[in-house]
């Protein structure tokens, strides 16, 4: 009887271990290669709209999942020609604002220099390219490496 208990026991526990290991892997594969979903209006078109910074919070407040290029007025950057060629060739459509602008909102707390591209999923910033930032480099000046950057983040 004993020996009946403790294979029982030892059985149990393999099953805990495996479902633990299990879950823990799919929660992990969720998280990895959780993508961005804009709102619907952004896909099927490859428009560039311009925002004001009431437009901006708003859509923050809304809950709105987008696209957000900030750039200064002095700005020599290919990034905007490879935002340009990303909307054509993936009909989806882009925001911009310029930088004086949405320094006066929350957005400058995270995104602290122009030029930048930034994903907002359900009024948060989600993920962003830094301008100031070595690991952004050649996001900057190499249009695959921007194009693989944000096709990893939004789903398209």
């Amino acid at each position: 009887m004993v020996k009946r208990q403790k294979k029982y026991l030892f059985l149990v526990a393999v099953v805990l271990i495996m479902a633990v290991a299990l879950s823990g892997a799919f929660i992990l594969s969720l998280v990895s290669t959780s993508k961005t979903t804009l709102d619907q209006e952004y896909y099927g078109t490859s428009e560039q709209i311009d925002l004001e910074k009431e437009d901006y919070e708003r859509m923050i407040k809304q809950g709105k999942s987008f696209v957000v290029i900030s750039y200064a007025s002095v700005c020599n950057s290919q990034i905007l020609d490879f935002v340009e060629t990303f909307s054509e060739e993936n009909n989806i459509a882009f925001n911009f604002i310029n930088w004086a602008k949405l320094r006066e909102t929350d957005a400058a707390e995270t995104i602290k220099y122009p030029p930048t591209v930034f994903i907002v999923e359900k009024g948060k910033i989600r993920a962003y390219l830094d301008s100031d930032s070595d690991e952004d480099t050649e996001k900057y000046n190499n249009y695959e490496a921007f194009s693989a950057w944000l096709k990893e983040n939004l789903s398209l």
